[in-house]
């Protein structure tokens, strides 16, 4: 069984950049907890990695111990001045991309899942983090967007596999479509709309996006909240017909 070591030398040891933010209200319940029963973190000790050298400084010649499990712990106990118990995984069984899995307690998000494997260099999650800070899109929508409508796609998503469907030109040009839709209808970014307008844009060859912008700009009070997808393209259709001369665009 792995020895608990114990020590005060917070310098000892560095926090991982792919691993989750500190959340400061996370981080205050800790430090309440830690007050009001105690340092418990010699049965519940931070995981470390062996020293390091790419951590080693003047003081630390040896490198440092990268926190793997237990940044909250190790952080609350530093702020508090209380001792650290921490056991090394001398055999480095524990990697960047399955910490995730043993930290049960405030589970992690889907922006701690994207911070994650951008800062571990995966391309993707780095040009997915970009559009979702610009765009303001919900993890949920930008998904869907990026990797298709399947419950594998939000799995994929958490393990690393995130694959893009479209090309990054693709994605930023059906963002910038359907955003043109918030000077008339608040629900814009919700998911059943974005779906709508994705199999519209997509999969309807005569769909025109200026026509349809000239048709909402006049006929914005139609532009009502709906339960599903399918009603949303059913609206649209109306939206996009209203007037027209000659054959209608069908949606569905």
């Amino acid at each position: 069984m792995p020895r608990i070591r114990k020590t005060k030398d917070y310098g000892l040891f560095t926090l991982e950049d792919w691993n989750r933010d500190i959340k400061p209200n996370h981080l205050a319940e800790i430090v309440n907890n830690i007050k009001a029963i105690g340092n418990l973190t010699d049965v519940n000790p931070v995981i470390v990695l062996p020293l390091n050298p790419a951590y080693k400084d003047d003081e630390y010649p040896n490198g440092k111990h990268p926190v793997y499990d237990g940044q909250y712990r190790f952080t609350a106990c530093k702020e508090l001045g209380e001792s650290i118990h921490y056991v090394v995984d001398e055999h480095e069984r524990l990697k960047p991309w399955n910490v995730a899995s043993i930290q049960q307690q405030n589970r992690w998000n889907y922006d701690d899942y994207a911070k994650h494997y951008a800062n571990l260099g995966h391309k993707n999650y780095k040009m997915y983090c970009g559009i979702k800070r610009r765009s303001g899109w919900s993890h949920n929508s930008l998904i869907m967007l990026f990797m298709g409508n399947t419950k594998g796609s939000q799995i994929a998503f958490k393990t690393g596999g995130l694959e893009f469907l479209r090309t990054v030109n693709e994605v930023n040009a059906i963002i910038e479509q359907i955003n043109e839709f918030s000077n008339w209808f608040k629900w814009y970014k919700q998911r059943g709309f974005i779906n709508a307008l994705l199999k519209i844009i997509e999969t309807v060859e005569d769909y025109n996006h200026d026509t349809m912008m000239q048709k909402v700009e006049y006929q914005s009070t139609k532009l009502v909240r709906c339960p599903d997808t399918e009603t949303y393209m059913t609206l649209l259709e109306d939206i996009y017909n209203y007037q027209s001369r000659g054959k209608k665009v069908r949606f569905l």
